[in-house]
């Protein structure tokens, strides 16, 4: 078979002896897949169940060797730790995505680890490192047309961009990612966005504004059954109404929210929230003594857990209520207190700032050190390219090294069976030249025998035409006189000029009969003498 054939075979076929473990790889990515958004759902349900969906999905990785499925599991694990309020945990683990996925060139992996660092830095209140990796994201999500990372990204912009008090940014980034959430149809998403666009209408006091896109939002969230962000909603809604001081509908929606955030899903920083816009909504009424009794409801939740921002925001709406009501001492011991945690929480957030300043400097440095891996890689892979090349084109050159000398020692076997059918050929146009010669020669002998025998014939024929005329001659003039003499005598009888019995007429004929018998004999004598003359020719 040709060499050319077999190395067809081996490229084309070889693909394809993989198309079964892909096609299975495929519906085992997706089964991976599934039991990680299960787990993103669970998240907000039962922590529990999300951390068993995401070890099941792991464990499936690692089994076939998906590191994508490795990489989007360990994404999923940092956050659920970030749900958590395990910050520094999360941090760490995005980290090691981060690293893994730029080693696997995982593009998708890269982005959601860096939306995953900016979430946590925005939960250590560092805005500007949070921002610097929303962008990072967003860029990459842009490049690889990833829309719904896109849209995410820009959320995220958006709400740092309202943190750091720029509101016109803040804006730009909502309202270009609430367009590809409706187009995707992300509904849920976009009720996200949408109480976000709100929530800074809120903050440059556009109330009105606010109020529309806070109720657009909980269409959206009603539409998706998400009750969770619904509710988040209502706490928004009451802050809107304390400001627009209907202190009715203020109590009433921060009241939803609270009972939700209590008895069906439990969230304290939620129902700290909520509890602030009570207490608050209480004491602008005047209802003092409830004001205070909301109030210490919040501090003992800021008690439970890390909650410096508000255990520092509490102390200082006691401080005012305590002022209001007259009571200095209480007063002043609440401020008191709200400076110590406000020390506190200073101190907290420097280390905060330091650690993730830290990590970034650690994170920068591992991407630097992937940057320069994937450089000496490329350069490897470029080597072993030009290597693979020079393999490739040289399998080729022998090939057709192969096939020209193949070709050419079949050229050359016909060559020689050629130079013998030739040979061949030339001994019997020889034999045949040969033969014809001998044919010439005998054609030529006997052309030379046949003028001879022309020239025999043409000399016998003078001979006989010389005979001929001796014998016309010998006609004329031997028979011819006795038969003239002889017709001579007749002629007298017919006329009557003599008579048979007399004059010796009848003598006379006897006599002239008999010369002309002598001269036929003697003609008849002439005629066998040539005849046996002429035998020996014949």
């Amino acid at each position: 078979m040709n060499p050319l054939l077999y190395l067809w075979i081996l490229i084309v076929l070889f693909p394809l002896s993989s198309t079964s473990k892909a096609f299975d790889d495929t519906l085992d990515a997706m089964q991976i897949l599934q039991l990680l958004d299960s787990a993103k759902a669970y998240t907000y349900l039962d922590i529990d169940r999300a951390d068993d969906l995401i070890d099941s999905a792991y464990q499936q990785s690692v089994q076939h060797d998906y590191y994508q499925g490795i990489i989007r599991s360990k994404i999923s694990r940092a956050y659920l730790l970030y749900k958590q309020s395990k910050y520094e945990a999360s941090l760490y683990l995005y980290s090691e995505c981060l690293a893994n996925s730029q080693k696997h060139q995982y593009t998708r992996g890269i982005i959601d680890a860096y939306y995953g660092i900016g979430n946590v830095f925005s939960a250590f209140s560092q805005y500007s490192l949070a921002y610097k990796n929303y962008l990072k994201a967003l860029k990459l999500a842009e490049e690889i047309h990833y829309k719904e990372g896109v849209a995410g990204n820009k959320n995220a912009l958006g709400v740092i961009s309202l943190h750091l008090q720029n509101y016109p940014d803040a804006l730009s980034f909502l309202r270009q990612s609430v367009v590809t959430f409706e187009q995707l149809k992300h509904v849920r998403s976009a009720g996200i966005v949408y109480n976000n666009i709100g929530r800074t209408y809120y903050k440059i006091g556009q109330l009105d504004s606010a109020h529309w896109y806070f109720q657009k939002a909980q269409q959206y969230f009603e539409e998706s059954k998400t009750y969770r962000n619904y509710f988040i909603s209502d706490i928004h809604f009451a802050k809107l109404f304390l400001l627009q001081k209907n202190y009715i509908l203020a109590i009433a929606h921060a009241e939803k929210g609270l009972h939700y955030f209590t008895e069906e899903y439990n969230n304290v920083k939620l129902q700290y929230e909520a509890l602030e816009v009570l207490g608050k909504t209480y004491l602008a009424m005047g209802k003092v003594n409830k004001s205070e009794e909301i109030f210490l409801k919040a501090l003992g939740l800021t008690s439970q857990g890390e909650f410096l921002a508000e255990l520092v925001q509490t102390y200082q709406n006691l401080s005012l209520l305590y002022h209001q009501k007259g009571d200095y001492q209480a007063a002043y011991q609440a401020l008191t207190q709200n400076q110590k945690w406000a020390d506190s929480l200073a101190i907290h957030q420097n280390n905060q700032y330091v650690k993730a300043l830290q990590l970034e400097f650690n994170i920068e440095q591992k991407n630097k050190e992937n940057a320069l891996l994937k450089a000496q890689v490329e350069q490897q892979l470029l080597i072993l390219t030009a290597i693979g090349i020079v393999l490739l084109f040289s399998v080729l050159l022998a090939i057709l090294i192969y096939r020209f000398y193949h070709r050419k020692k079949i050229l050359n076997r016909e060559l020689v069976a050629l130079n013998i059918k030739y040979l061949e050929q030339k001994e019997q146009l020889a034999a045949m030249t040969e033969e014809l010669s001998n044919q010439n020669e005998y054609i030529s002998q006997m052309n030379i025998d046949l003028e001879k025998k022309v020239m025999e014939h043409t000399l016998d024929l003078r001979v006989k035409n010389k005979q001929l005329e001796e014998y016309a001659y010998f006609n004329a003039h031997n028979v011819r006189g006795p038969l003239a003499r002889l017709l001579g005598l007749i002629n007298l009888l017919n006329y009557g000029i003599a008579d048979l019995h007399n004059d010796g007429i009848l003598e006379k004929i006897q006599i002239t009969a008999q010369e002309l018998d002598e001269v036929i004999k003697s003609i008849n004598h002439i005629l066998r003498k040539r005849e046996s003359t002429m035998q020996p020719d014949l």
